[in-house]
């Protein structure tokens, strides 16, 4: 009891006492890391932190022919992990020009990443598995790699989500190069690299808003009951798709399983990054277009796809954090319910990695940083952040590229300061508990219930992305007790929540050894 009344206390002197969130000396050049890899075109476009602290960057890197998949391994402290590929570099070549765009862990620690490939007459989705050492993983398609065509059409995939029976879903859009208009496309594939017949038309699923609309997927999330969240936008307006199991469109989500949002006066808006809340509510980061002016824009939606009145402004947060451009890329949730948000400002003369808090309710959180943010001129020339991530020690890592082109380099950014409670009063009654923690492959969780009830347990990773969970429809009452085997889990941090009939029992963080 007296470690509970601790956690408490802690959050409550977070929430109150501004936050010095500055780059991490113990990391790189003054908590910059830029790394230059051929002298032409090099840009992080995901990252991910792995259980044991190193961190992999993804993107592609060019020959000065063509483009390639190009995956980096950091030590903790940003020297490169000797150990994986090449010295630490991983550089792979499609037939022909290929480019990375996001990467994921699975349970095993094996990388995926996707992206797309040029396949002689159009676009492909492209796959890449990899071992722990860097070296192409040869029991998943073709020697580590999958090309997917859509048929008489273009395909660029953009995002990535590793189902909990590790099923592998690839998302982004396609379109034919006469045509103005581009739709939804995702692709589902089976542990080995081949596509999920039982998925949308063998394995694949396309989706129109209008035949006149540019309609593209930007990220995906999984719910707890397997249905797919796809984000991104359409006909310039933040767009979110909810598909069921099997590909079909979930028609109880929005209007016929569409959802479209124009925040207040703009005239264009993006959706880049979604996350999942424990509550299943849904997180949207991107920005919105007004005048000569973007900002960066936060959308919360409930679970069936309607505006949450109770976060910003009907559901809409929108912060202009410098009055000039400022464009959000990537979002992140801790598990105290405080949102991050990462992407890029126009501050003087110059793109710079920018880093926001948002409180549970979507308004600004003033004591992160300097009123809310901070800004990194990680490059003196240009830096533009793609992704942002959480480490186990609270430490955010932000990745993205800078310099001039055709001369990009991977830069990523790592900072330190950003205290994290691990309950929020208001948001995580202080009811339950987990042991042993840190854990290995099992763990005990005890929490209590006022009334029988269909529990759900979920497992968030530190991008606030559902990664394990568990449904117990028999209903229970009182103390619960329950022995959890997490062995399907990969090493590192988790948010761990208990629903009760959709109804937020209690949330803690899992440390997995």
């Amino acid at each position: 009891m007296k470690i509970k009344l601790l956690i408490v206390v802690l959050v409550f002197c977070y929430g109150t006492i501004a936050q010095t969130i500055t780059p991490d000396n113990s990391f790189g050049n003054n908590g910059i890391l830029s790394t230059d890899i051929n002298l032409t075109n090099d840009v992080s476009k995901s990252t991910v932190v792995q259980a044991d602290g190193k961190i992999v960057a993804a993107g592609y890197s060019s020959d000065g022919f063509k483009d390639r998949f190009c995956l980096i391994r950091y030590n903790p402290d940003g020297t490169l992990d000797q150990s994986f590929g090449n010295s630490g570099i991983v550089i792979t070549n499609f037939v022909s020009t290929s480019i990375c765009s996001e990467i994921a862990l699975q349970a095993d620690g094996k990388i995926v990443a996707v992206g797309h490939t040029w396949g002689g007459s159009e676009n492909e989705f492209a796959l890449a598995r990899y071992n722990t050492d860097g070296s192409l993983d040869n029991s998943f398609g073709n020697n580590g790699l999958v090309t997917t065509s859509f048929p008489g059409k273009n395909a660029v995939a953009r995002a990535l989500v590793i189902q909990p029976d590790g099923k592998l879903v690839a998302g982004g859009q396609v379109y034919v190069l006469a045509d103005d208009y581009d739709d939804f496309a995702l692709a589902r594939y089976n542990t080995d690299g081949s596509l999920d017949q039982s998925f949308g038309n063998a394995g694949m699923v396309t989706t129109s808003f209008d035949l006149t609309t540019k309609d593209w997927i930007n990220d995906l999330e999984i719910q707890a009951d397997g249905k797919l969240i796809a984000g991104g936008f359409s006909n310039n307006q933040m767009a979110l798709v909810r598909y069921l199991p099997n590909g079909t469109i979930d028609n109880l989500f929005g209007s016929s399983g569409l959802v479209g949002t124009l925040p207040p006066n703009a005239l264009d808006a993006r959706a880049n990054s979604i996350s999942l809340q424990s509550n299943g509510k849904i997180v949207v980061a991107g920005f919105s277009i007004t005048g000569p002016y973007s900002d960066f824009t936060l959308l919360r939606y409930n679970i069936d796809g309607t505006l949450d009145n109770t976060f910003g402004n009907n559901g809409i947060s929108i912060t202009p954090l410098i009055q000039d451009r400022d464009f959000a890329k990537s979002v992140a949730l801790q598990p105290d319910g405080k949102i991050i948000a990462g992407g890029d400002i126009f501050k003087d003369s110059v793109f710079q990695f920018a880093v926001a808090r948002y409180n549970i309710n979507g308004t600004l959180d003033t004591g992160f940083g300097n009123n809310g943010f901070i800004s990194t001129k990680a490059n003196q020339d240009l830096a533009s952040m793609n992704s942002i991530v959480l480490q186990a020690d609270d430490k955010i890592i932000a990745s993205g590229f800078g310099g001039v082109y055709p001369d990009y380099d991977f830069i990523t950014v790592r900072y330190a300061g950003a205290a994290i409670g691990l309950y929020d009063p208001v948001l995580y009654p202080d009811n339950m508990s987990i042991y042993p923690n840190p854990s290995g492959n099992y763990i005990k969780l005890e929490y209590e219930l006022n009334g029988f009830s269909e529990i759900s347990i979920q497992f968030y990773n530190t991008e606030g992305k559902l990664v394990k969970s568990h449904v117990d429809a028999s209903g229970k009452k009182g103390k619960v007790r329950e022995l959890i085997d997490i062995t399907d889990l990969p090493g590192g941090v988790y948010s761990i929540s208990v629903l009760a009939s959709d109804k937020l029992v209690g949330s803690t963080r899992l440390i997995k050894r």
